[in-house]
């Protein structure tokens, strides 16, 4: 099996077991680390780039845009071609709103409560959803 669905599916299940324990800023993590990878996984497999092309792509475009942002705008490019708009512009809002509750959860000096954690969770498999859907998984 391949390493980044298999880490994929640990770090969402890590989110279930995390929110069941009321460890819910981890869990939010484990949640937006499920969907960055599996979003990965999808251009690789999908998409047919390969992990070592997706690295050098990164870092040639490290200057304008972070490894995430990269990886984010690449399959909602490439959602563009499978979806209505107004699908992918949901698809591009639920990922920011995740990446943005890991952000909170990871750096920023506030609590993250019980809606907090399971709003993450249902969010990333929302964005499974699409992924697996429009992408073939």
């Amino acid at each position: 099996m391949d390493k980044l669905r298999e880490k994929f599916e640990i770090n969402e299940a890590a989110a279930e077991l995390l929110i069941r324990e009321s460890l819910y800023a981890p869990a939010v993590h484990c949640s937006y680390y499920s969907c960055f990878q599996l979003m990965k996984y999808t251009l690789k497999n999908a998409l047919r780039i390969s992990y070592k092309r997706q690295d050098r792509e990164i870092k040639e475009a490290n200057n304008k845009v972070g490894s995430h942002q990269y990886v984010i705008n690449r399959i909602s490019r490439e959602l563009k071609n499978l979806v209505e708009k107004r699908e992918v512009r949901d698809f591009r809002r639920k990922v920011s709103d995740l990446k943005e509750r890991r952000i909170e959860s990871d750096y920023r000096n506030i609590g993250i409560d019980t809606e907090k954690g399971e709003r993450a969770l249902r969010q990333a498999r929302e964005i499974k959803r699409y992924l697996i859907e429009a992408f073939k998984l």
